[in-house]
């Protein structure tokens, strides 16, 4: 990491990490964009008629109970495992049944690589926890998953030519769908070791950051008796692009430790904004 990194680790946690001397850094992988926004429903059919009939997403692929998977929608949610809806060639909302109504709703957002294995071995040797290798998906896909340190669950996955997205290219993409592109994944962390993973590990780049006094264009202005805010102002929000994409993260950010971030999924800080 350099000066200008390590300095953004300290004004956002207070912390400053050791950056490993040169000749010990791995090569990092491209990290393209995201690909996936994985959520839980309570009822998979009102969900079709959210992301199909209202935001206009066609259901392009199914993965069945027994992992086998097809280009294909309308199977029964019992026969269900997850859905894809397409959002453009690249990028899809994933919908999962529920197994039960405390499960949080938001599961965990994918990362685009072109070397899975590459990144699987890039994260292993900066010390961070990983599966001991990289496993085929459903899809067709080569993937693994890891989380950070506020239990943020991510997919590290790379399209192959077996991969369903592959063959069913310039397919399942409605006209008058809402979105073409899914832009940021959204979540909330509190802990040092999140911030490290994401920019030791994923490299990502700040392009814009908020603190509590900022508020929206038009907004309304604050109370002639509002309290001002005493001491530095630290940042609430953060939104961080990955080194080769547009696509970005967007930090929720907590200076209060929480556990993980289950219960912050379930009020809604796992979140997914796409452009229209």
């Amino acid at each position: 990491m350099n000066m200008k990194t390590l300095l953004f680790a300290a004004v956002m946690t207070g912390t400053v990490f050791s950056a490993l001397a040169p000749a010990q850094q791995p090569k990092r992988p491209r990290f393209i964009g995201i690909s996936q926004i994985v959520v839980r429903a309570h009822d998979l059919n009102e969900s079709r008629h959210f992301y199909g009939d209202l935001l206009g997403f066609q259901e392009a692929i199914t993965v069945r109970k027994n992992q086998s998977a097809a280009l294909e929608g309308g199977l029964p949610p019992q026969q269900v495992s997850s859905v894809f809806f397409k959002v453009n060639n690249r990028q899809y909302i994933v919908v999962m049944p529920e197994s039960s109504p405390d499960e949080p709703r938001f599961v965990r957002y994918a990362v685009e690589t072109d070397d899975a294995e590459g990144a699987r071995a890039y994260f292993k040797a900066l010390g961070y926890a990983v599966p001991a290798k990289t496993d085929k998906t459903a899809t067709g896909d080569i993937a693994f998953q890891m989380a950070d340190a506020d239990g943020n669950a991510i997919e590290i996955m790379q399209y192959t030519p077996a991969s369903l997205s592959v063959q069913s290219f310039g397919k399942y993409l409605a006209k008058d769908r809402l979105a073409q592109r899914i832009i940021h994944a959204g979540f909330g962390i509190s802990k040092p070791e999140s911030v490290k993973l994401y920019l030791e590990g994923f490299a990502v780049r700040e392009f814009w950051r908020s603190d509590p006094t900022m508020k929206a264009p038009g907004a309304a202005p604050a109370a002639a008796n509002a309290t001002a805010p005493t001491g530095p102002l630290l940042a609430s929000l953060s939104n961080l692009k990955l080194p080769e994409s547009d696509d970005y993260i967007e930090w929720s950010i907590s200076r209060t430790a929480t556990t993980a971030n289950a219960g912050a999924a379930r009020g809604g800080q796992g979140h997914i904004a796409l452009l229209t």
